[in-house]
This record gives C-alpha cells, structure tokens and sequence, in this order.
C-alpha cells in the first residue's frame, strides 16, 4: 500500500506550492517522516504533511496548473517491459519521458518534473508582477 504514496519530499514540495486536499495518508515531523495511513489528513496541522497517492497529485495539477499526465504501459504478448510518460498541457508542447522500469519510480520522475515547472512558471509571475510594479511607479 504504501507504493501508492508520494514521497515524504514531493509531499513536502505539494504543501509549499498549496497542496491541501484530504489524504488518506500523512507524513509526521514528530515520527521522523514516518507514513500514517489510518484515517483523512490535510496540511492543517503543522507537525502533518499530508500525503496523497499518485493519481490524487496528478489530478491536484491538472485542476490547478492545466498538466495532464498520460501514462503508457510497453508490453510484450507475455511481459510488461516498462513505462512512459507523456505531460501535456495548453501551455507548452508535449514533454516526453521514455522508458522506466518501475511505475513508482517514473511517477516520481513525472511529480518532481511538474514541482519544479510549476516553481518556475510561480517564479516568472513574480518578475512579471515586479515589473509592472516598476512600470507604475515610472508613472
């Protein structure tokens, strides 16, 4: 069950960026990160961070950035070779993510991948509203 969670670090990152939506998992300061998964979390109490499973995260970013994750799984007639991973969005073209073994591991990649985008588009509204602060005050 618990390969179904985030990590305690993409958890932490969710929170940062406004993630806080009932979990059925959390992360606790006071267990040394240790995963809880006995009733509903949210990020309201400051020693929890809550921890959703990979498909409530990838949904938390399409509702709330427009990035959508499609998933394909390669396959044999008599194995499952691996996975890759596609994020698409209004907003950029398609980025593609070949070839992990591991499912875990390539939703992993695809979360860190969608923090670290969504950090950068927080980081471009910020100089933009900068710059018009400048510009009004030219005014």
């Amino acid at each position: 069950m618990e390969k179904e969670f985030v990590t305690y670090e993409i958890a932490s990152e969710l929170k940062n960026l406004g993630f806080n939506e009932r979990c059925y998992g959390c992360f606790s300061h006071l267990d040394n990160r240790e995963l809880r998964t006995s009733r509903v979390y949210t990020n309201g109490v400051s020693e929890n961070i809550a921890a959703p499973i990979f498909s409530q995260a990838f949904r938390w970013f399409e509702d709330n950035y427009s990035y959508f994750v499609d998933v394909r799984t390669d396959t044999t007639p008599n194995e499952i070779l691996g996975f890759d991973y596609t994020i698409k969005s209004w907003k950029f073209p398609p980025m593609y993510f070949d070839f992990f073994k591991d499912k875990r591991e390539g939703n992993i990649a695809v979360i860190k991948k969608m923090i670290e985008m969504v950090k950068k588009e927080k980081q471009k509204e910020a100089l933009i509203e900068l710059m018009d602060n400048d510009k009004d005050l030219d005014k």
